[in-house]
């Protein structure tokens, strides 16, 4: 112990005149170095003085420990071997004020999961935290490698890799597959197969021979069980990667110790912290949260640069070889399917396409899709029933199915049967014979006709406000979040339920649900309907194109397969919608009743009549409605109403009060004045838009009045483009405002591209503000970065 110098008593004096707080270290710094000139070695020893014997007593005669009281510390509780926690428990009792000096503001004593907190053991401390804390001052992770952390080392985590179908082209095999394939080859009566007599097996000849050999489903049966084999066994490679990366690289693991007070804890010996303390000239035990002691571990390698090894490869291959041998099974074991039987069929069908003159002209979805010399008749290859000897093809724009023997009369113009039927459908599962019953088809819309589903705005808040985090996407009707039953309580609309229960009592009825929902969201929806005992005969889920393109050409496809079809009933809550189903049912002759459903869930039996009626007497009415609700973004507001792109043009000259016509391109569309061509509006794919000039007589629009001009100048600072467009003003109006701030008229340029090639307007990433004589004033760009010229 010692005394303090009469400079450190003056320095000490005068910071307990400046300063009340101790741990206020970075004002105490300032001083010791602005005022007096000290170096850092300097102004940690005085601080750390001044911090330890503040209020203890007179500086002139209190007695100081040098070393550091920190030190001194620790080395005595090292030297206990037991009974720290009585050391501490009497430091507690007895120098409160010394103990928390030690700790700190940060940390605490454990006791009961009030984290960040310490733990004094007879050898070590060890350090409790919650997730966040031990996330940024105690993992050694950046914020791209915490999921790859998580996903390896949490024991519920349901994330695998997504694998490519892609990958089956270069599927693994052995001797097994071969003798697999060989049998495969037999029953379809073909002498080759891949692997034949040792052969290397190339690139994509599995995968061809099997889409060859075996009908759609067993295919795609035998892919998905190897892709899903196969993601299980990336996915677990990948962790165990990312577990030993992170285990050999990390100083102070916590997946190695069991936490008493928290989810994450550190273990320190004493002998590693006491030199961490000298190293770092800490003050106390709460700048370690600072001081950086675990090493910067970097994941990225573990995790992307890692794949299938030898022991992966034999359990990809094994599940390979139990699907192939499962599905043999399923073929010689059935009493339906004759696999040799339908290769003969296939060869004939092919060899008689190609007798009658047809052209495979390009593969789609629906397979190869064929066109006969003369025109006028067409098919695709999936459309061929082997089994039942039966194709489905278009004559003149008109759908049919006939025995695949009579498809010559047709291709040489003499039909000989014009009877149009329904071949076998396995997801109705209905015999032909069911079909003809069918005389309505009974078609419900699912968000705000059948259920009470929530919209983006209202939505995306509540779901933040449940999940804590920021909503991660731009849209909502195509994510599963718009439909994640843990955030909101969906419920059926009762009156829809009540007319569903009604049409789906009568056995001449289908009764379908038809959505613009995409695909991908089938389970989701199919599993929330049966949760309030909801099911259909089909689902129809939103094709290519818009969602009333989509839902027309649905209905289009089932009067095709349902001929005796004599009425069309529908649920729909979307009154545009409404209007083009009844008016599209009287161009075609199609008996179709709507029934609109509206917000607060009641029905309008056959109302929608009414709104037909006066969108064709007058449907400048109806535009002019439709144009005092929407907002900017002009395009993806209409597109969401379900509005016709035909009409888009009508309905935005009522908003602009001038004639216009709409220019589509593949990344933005544009709005111009007729006949000037004056461009007035752009918006992007993505809803970024844009306002541009317009003519004199609307420069001061309604929202832009003299009034709130002089507001947002009086208020307005750089970045001045950016921060005009996040308030929602548009380009002409920011001229405005900007014109005002500089007392002259301006304009904006902006160094956005057109391109003849790709017909495409690149998004600015320069602004500059020019005067008429187009001297510079003010430049800015996107990254928030500013230069005013003037200056």
């Amino acid at each position: 112990m010692d005394k303090l110098t009469k400079f450190e008593v003056k320095i000490l004096s005068y910071l307990d005149k400046k300063i009340d707080n101790t741990s206020n270290k970075d004002q105490v710094f300032k001083i010791l170095k602005d005022e007096f000139g000290l170096d850092k070695s300097e102004v940690l020893d005085l601080y750390r003085l001044w911090y330890y014997n503040k209020g203890t007593g007179d500086y002139d005669t209190i007695e100081v420990d040098r070393e550091g009281p920190l030190l001194n510390f620790l080395n005595n509780i090292s030297l206990l071997n037991s009974n720290v926690n009585e050391y501490i428990d009497e430091l507690y009792d007895n120098n409160r004020e010394k103990l928390d000096a030690l700790i700190g503001d940060w940390f605490v004593l454990c006791n009961n999961y009030n984290t960040p907190c310490l733990d004094f053991g007879d050898e070590s401390v060890t350090i409790t935290l919650g997730r966040d804390e031990w996330e940024r001052y105690f993992s050694g992770l950046g914020d791209d490698d915490l999921w790859k952390y998580y996903d390896a080392f949490s024991s519920n985590s349901d994330y695998y890799e997504e694998i490519e179908t892609s990958e089956f082209d270069y599927v693994y095999t052995n001797d097994e597959t071969v003798e697999h394939l060989e049998t495969l080859a037999i029953l379809s009566g073909l002498s080759e197969w891949p692997g034949k007599n040792g052969k290397k097996i190339e690139e994509q000849e599995v995968n061809d021979f099997l889409g060859e050999v075996l009908p759609k489903e067993y295919y795609e049966r035998i892919v998905d069980d190897y892709i899903g084999e196969m993601s299980i066994i990336v996915t677990r490679a990948k962790q165990d990667s990312v577990r030993k990366t992170y285990t050999d690289e990390i100083k102070y693991d916590t997946n190695k110790n069991r936490c008493r007070f928290g989810d994450y804890c550190i273990e320190i010996p004493y002998v590693e912290l006491i030199e961490i303390v000298k190293e770092k000239n800490l003050l106390n035990l709460s700048e370690l949260k600072d001081a950086e002691i675990q090493p910067d571990v970097d994941l990225d390698d573990a995790y992307y640069g890692e794949w299938i090894d030898s022991d992966g490869v034999d359990e990809v291959v094994t599940e390979l070889n139990r699907s192939l041998k499962s599905t043999i099974e399923k073929i010689t074991e059935s009493e339906d399917i004759d696999l040799e039987e339908l290769i003969k069929n296939r060869k004939y069908v092919l060899d008689l396409l190609n007798k009658l003159g047809f052209k495979k002209i390009t593969d789609t979805s629906q397979g190869g899709y064929y066109m006969a010399r003369n025109g006028i008749v067409s098919l695709y290859s999936n459309d061929i029933d082997f089994k039942n000897n039966k194709v489905k093809f278009t004559y003149d724009d008109q759908i049919h199915i006939t025995p695949i023997e009579e498809l010559t009369n047709w291709v040489s113009g003499s039909v000989l049967d014009l009877n149009e039927s329904v071949r076998f459908n396995k997801k109705v599962k209905l015999l032909k014979e069911s079909y003809d019953l069918i005389n309505k088809i009974s078609i419900f819309d699912f968000d705000g006709t059948l259920m009470k589903t929530p919209h983006p705005e209202e939505g995306k808040k509540q779901w933040e406000e449940f999940t804590g985090k920021e909503y991660p996407h731009i849209g909502w009707w195509s994510k599963p979040e718009s439909l994640d039953d843990a955030v909101f309580d969906i419920q059926p609309i009762e009156t829809t339920v009540t007319d569903y229960l009604r049409e789906k009592s009568n056995p001449d009825t289908l009764v379908i649900m038809l959505t613009g929902r995409i695909p991908h969201q089938a389970e989701q929806i199919e599993e929330l309907l049966l949760l309030h005992n909801i099911s259909f005969d089909e689902y129809h889920y939103k094709g290519n194109g818009d969602t009333l393109t989509s839902k027309l050409n649905t209905i289009k496809s089932l009067l095709n397969r349902f001929p005796n079809v004599k009425e069309i009933e529908m649920w729909e809550d979307r009154e545009p919608h409404a209007i083009e189903f009844k008016q599209w049912g009287e161009e075609n002759g199609v008996n179709l009743k709507v029934n609109l459903v509206t917000s607060d869930g009641q029905i309008i039996k056959g109302g929608i009549n009414d709104l037909v009626n006066e969108s064709i007497d007058n449907k400048k009415i109806f535009f002019e409605k439709i144009s005092k609700i929407i907002n900017r973004p002009f395009f993806s507001d209409l597109k969401s109403l379900g509005i016709p792109k035909s009409e888009w043009a009508m309905i935005l000259s009522n908003v602009y009060n001038i004639e216009i016509h709409i220019d589509f391109y593949e990344d933005f569309n544009e709005i111009r004045g007729i006949p000037n061509g004056k461009l007035i509006y752009r918006e992007w794919e993505d809803g970024e838009w844009m306002g541009y000039d317009r003519d004199e007589t609307h420069n001061l629009t309604e929202s832009v009045t003299n009034d709130l001009i002089d507001k947002v100048v009086s208020k307005l600072k750089p970045p001045y483009i950016y921060n005009l467009f996040s308030m929602g003003f548009d380009h002409s109006d920011s001229e405005l405002i900007l014109s005002k701030l500089y007392g002259e008229n301006i304009y904006i340029w902006d160094d956005s591209v057109h391109s003849n090639t790709t017909n495409s307007v690149s998004k600015p990433t320069e602004w500059r503000i020019e005067n008429m004589g187009g001297d510079v004033f003010y430049v800015e760009y996107n990254d928030g970065y500013f230069q005013d010229w003037r200056d």
